[in-house]
């Protein structure tokens, strides 16, 4: 599955896709669409501290947040950030 969205902010639409692609790959472990690919743009990315203290209103995402922020990098300067996942 391909998803693109411009405007990552808190990540918040990433962390609940990748919940549900999860769910859902664990609950058909037939279905053949294994791996996630979310692309997204940010103009005024936030700083990793931001994004963790952005995260702890959602406690239920913190599987996937803690996922998201151990790859967050300390500056971007046209860094890309990617998380993958085959259902897990």
């Amino acid at each position: 599955m391909i998803v693109a969205e411009s405007g990552f902010g808190t990540g918040l639409n990433f962390l609940t896709l990748w919940q549900a692609f999860d769910v859902f790959v664990r609950d058909n472990p037939d279905v053949t669409l294994q791996r996630l690919h979310f692309i997204s743009f940010e103009k005024y990315p936030l700083k990793a501290e931001d994004l963790r203290l952005a995260h702890q209103r959602w406690p239920e995402l913190a599987p996937w947040a803690q996922q998201l922020q151990a790859q967050w990098p300390s500056a971007f300067g046209g860094a890309i950030v990617c998380c993958s996942t085959a259902g897990g």
